[in-house]
């Protein structure tokens, strides 16, 4: 399933319908209630979509366009040029998304606690659906783990303190937080919950071990003050700039399997 909005390409896999009926299914399975799928599985829809339109946007406000996937465990947002954020836009694209759930989600929480709703099992459901599918994941998005937008916003703040030092201590940070949640969720009997966020320490193990072996050995060649005495011949040019900056670059460009902007970067080098 494919279509457009607001200018930005949308596609949508079998396999989002799927994990929307499977999810939903958890929460509507009381006999005679699996009516209730009929509401959760497009406000799902809506709120993963209208998420992804944060990120969407917020690229946009930077000058990078952007297409939507919509998954199974979600969406992401793919930017479709090779532009590297600065870690203050890198947070701002992050936080977008969530801000979406957040005021719709947190909307509904209010219009449920205060305003006068007539007494309607199909409304009440609905809105049930909304808080939960927008505020409830706005939250759990939020959670510092890299692979979530909390995690890569967490890696924006690492990076701009510590530049590529700074973004290996935000995996390692999501390690642990990662297997503390995923050891809370298996003491309390929620397996699936456990894989997931089991999956995305996982993730962050790898890109830890990958940073390790290559950021550590890549280091800035810093030119050396002359010995006392010492002449330098004509012509010889020392260059002084320093070069963390390209060794980034192509290291992202690396992780992103993009072979040609590695080597433009690592043949002035």
């Amino acid at each position: 399933m494919q279509f457009s909005i607001a200018g930005f390409r949308v596609s949508v896999s079998p396999l989002f319908w799927l994990t929307s009926v499977f999810l939903g299914w958890g929460l509507y399975d009381a006999p005679g209630m699996q009516w209730g799928l009929a509401f959760w599985v497009p406000i799902a829809f809506l709120a993963v979509l209208l998420h992804e339109l944060g990120h969407a946007f917020a690229f946009r406000r930077y000058g990078v366009p952007s297409e939507i996937q919509l998954i199974a465990l979600g969406g992401v947002t793919v930017p479709l040029v090779q532009r590297r954020l600065r870690p203050g836009e890198a947070f701002i694209v992050s936080f977008a998304g969530p801000l979406i759930g957040l005021l719709i989600g947190g909307a509904a929480l209010a219009l449920v606690r205060y305003a006068p709703l007539p007494p309607s099992l199909p409304l009440s459901l609905a809105l049930e659906a909304i808080i939960w599918t927008n505020l409830g994941w706005a939250i759990f998005n939020l959670v510092p783990i890299v692979g979530l937008d909390g995690g890569n916003m967490m890696m924006a703040v690492f990076e701009k303190l510590g530049g590529g030092r700074g973004v290996r201590i935000a995996y390692v940070v999501s390690i642990f937080i990662a297997g503390g949640i995923a050891a809370y969720f298996m003491s309390h009997g929620a397996f699936f919950n456990a894989i997931l966020v089991g999956y995305f320490g996982w993730q962050n193990y790898l890109r830890w071990r990958m940073a390790a072996q290559w950021i550590d050995r890549v280091q800035p060649i810093r030119p050396q003050a002359p010995a006392p005495g010492a002449s330098r011949k004509r012509g010889e040019a020392i260059d002084v700039r320093p070069i963390d900056g390209d060794l980034a670059r192509a290291w992202e460009a690396l992780e992103k399997g993009n072979p040609l902007t590695v080597r433009m970067i690592a043949e002035p080098l």
